[in-house]
């Protein structure tokens, strides 16, 4: 049968106007030509949707204004340890032949922490740029991996990586998110590995429906299994500051990034087994 659809006024006894759907359809048989006519009242579709774009601008609003928020306050904070760190440099400079030891660590002790709430500072505003950039094109995977692995470059080859890229299919997306999703998986798996152990890294998709699976399979010591969400949370770290790196935000951008995609992301793992991370991302 052929369908139409149309979005028309009704009136009501009492006067008042209400929106209603009109369907018309129409059957052939071998004598006539059969009209099937409904009319149905959506006021209450109609009031969802208007419903719906108040929230989604409201949405939008607040986000902005989230966005302006971190931009403002991480400029604004950038400044003031900008200044700490350079007094305690010219402090430790001019009086250094003049402080004990505890003074000389003092000073120490300012400055990396002055450095380490730079470091957070910065990561506070890349999270709240992600996603500013919403034109989505059709993007190549396999050159996305090349330019991470060009960022990663040095570590990759100070460590003896073997990194096994298998066929990428392309996806629907953000080029710059999708390449700092990759260059945070990647540089955890160069990280988190056992001592002596150079670390080895495989890459591989398949497509599923509408949508492209990806893993990124690592020889790392792993995660215990109570931690697989705790990872993706911001500021959250497993292992100790002195001795692995980081401000713990890495898998907070990649989890935001896959959400901004559309997909889902999830990491199977055991201790000294490896690590697995499994994403989505629209084709």
């Amino acid at each position: 049968p052929k369908v139409a659809q149309l979005d028309l006024y009704g009136k009501r006894n009492d006067g008042s106007i209400f929106p209603v759907e009109i369907s018309l359809a129409s059957f052939k048989t071998d004598e006539q030509v059969l009209i099937s006519i409904s009319i149905s009242d959506i006021s209450a579709k109609k009031q969802a949707e208007k419903a719906s774009k108040i929230l989604e601008a409201r949405l939008k609003a607040k986000r902005n204004e989230l966005e302006q928020f971190a931009y403002v306050a991480s400029h604004d904070l950038q400044e003031p340890l900008r200044t700490i760190t350079s007094f305690t440099e010219i402090f430790s400079r001019d009086y250094n032949e003049v402080l004990d030891e505890p003074g000389v660590q003092a000073i120490k002790y300012i400055n990396d922490a002055a450095s380490r709430m730079s470091l957070l500072i910065k990561g506070l505003l890349d999270y709240s740029r992600i996603g500013r950039q919403t034109e989505m094109k059709e993007v190549d995977m396999e050159r996305v991996i090349d330019l991470a692995m060009y960022d990663l470059s040095v570590e990759i080859v100070a460590t003896k990586a073997e990194i096994i890229v298998n066929k990428l299919y392309p996806v629907l997306g953000l080029e710059a998110e999708l390449r700092m999703l990759f260059r945070h998986l990647l540089s955890n798996a160069l990280k988190f590995v056992t001592d002596g152990i150079s670390p080895k890294i495989v890459i591989s998709s398949r497509k599923q429906k509408d949508q492209v699976q990806f893993v990124v399979e690592d020889n790392g010591f792993g995660i215990d299994k109570e931690h697989n969400e705790r990872v993706f949370v911001i500021f959250q770290r497993l292992f100790a500051r002195n001795k692995y790196d980081g401000i713990g935000m890495g898998l907070a951008h990649c989890r935001k990034i896959v959400d901004l995609h559309g997909g889902e992301i999830s990491v199977e793992s055991l201790p000294n087994k490896g690590s697995k991370f499994i994403f989505t991302l629209n084709n």
